[in-house]
């Protein structure tokens, strides 16, 4: 299962991408239930960095891990998540393309659920992609202001 999120964003494709450069500096101010990001290994979005993060999704504090895996600058970062995360949500990725006014910036993890889970698992997963939504109408009002 996908879930991923889209937004047109009117600002060239390298604002996008270095914002997301700054991620550790910019969490916080792209969603009011993001509380902590750093990297652990690594500086910036290079592949084979390790980006720590927390934020509040379905009313639970999440503690997780991701190791960038694949950067192609001004268009995709891929990360694989670490740890127990792994399990139900193994990778993501950002894209940013250009449209004529200017970027397509999407957010996309993959979530395994299986069997029985799913049941259960409905709420979060709702919540979860209310958090995306939220978060692609921050980022474009965020850099919009520039």
């Amino acid at each position: 299962m996908r879930v991923e999120h889209s937004v047109d964003i009117n600002v060239a494709p390298d604002v996008v991408y270095d914002w997301l450069l700054q991620l550790d500096v910019n969490y916080k101010t792209w969603h009011p239930d993001h509380r902590s990001c750093y990297w652990i290994q690594g500086s910036g979005f290079v592949e084979g960095a390790v980006l720590y993060s927390e934020q509040i999704l379905h009313g639970k504090l999440h503690k997780q891990k991701a190791r960038v895996t694949h950067v192609d600058p001004n268009r995709c970062i891929e990360f694989k998540y670490l740890g127990i995360h792994s399990l139900l949500v193994p990778k993501g990725k950002f894209t940013i393309s250009s449209t004529n006014s200017g970027v397509r910036f999407s957010e996309v993890i993959e979530v395994r659920i299986p069997g029985l889970f799913k049941l259960f698992a409905r709420k979060r997963i709702q919540a979860f992609e209310r958090h995306q939504e939220e978060e692609m109408a921050n980022l474009k009002k965020l850099l919009e202001k520039r």
